[in-house]
């Protein structure tokens, strides 16, 4: 399911029962959304941890915070096109 139908729905909804409906279902809809980009951060923090934890070994590559950066960077944007189609 996609945001802007949803808030179409919302936005057009005539009874308090289609407005409580409409929004359920954004707020399910931007709660995966949310969970998503939870998940890629805890990833990103775990290959920081990793390279600083483990720096002196020799099987643990030497770029690891390059991608997590990387990584933080592209959801920060998503989340930020994300949020600016909501408006």
């Amino acid at each position: 399911m996609q945001t802007q139908p949803v808030l179409i729905r919302l936005k057009e909804a005539e009874t308090e029962a289609q407005r409580r409906q409409a929004y359920r279902q954004l707020k399910g809809l931007l709660g995966k959304q949310a969970e998503t980009w939870r998940a890629r951060m805890i990833e990103a923090l775990a290959l920081v941890e990793a390279r600083i934890d483990f720096s002196d070994e020799a099987d643990v590559p030497e770029d690891l915070i390059g991608p997590a950066l990387k990584m933080c960077v592209n959801d920060a944007k998503r989340c930020w096109l994300y949020c600016e189609r909501l408006r």
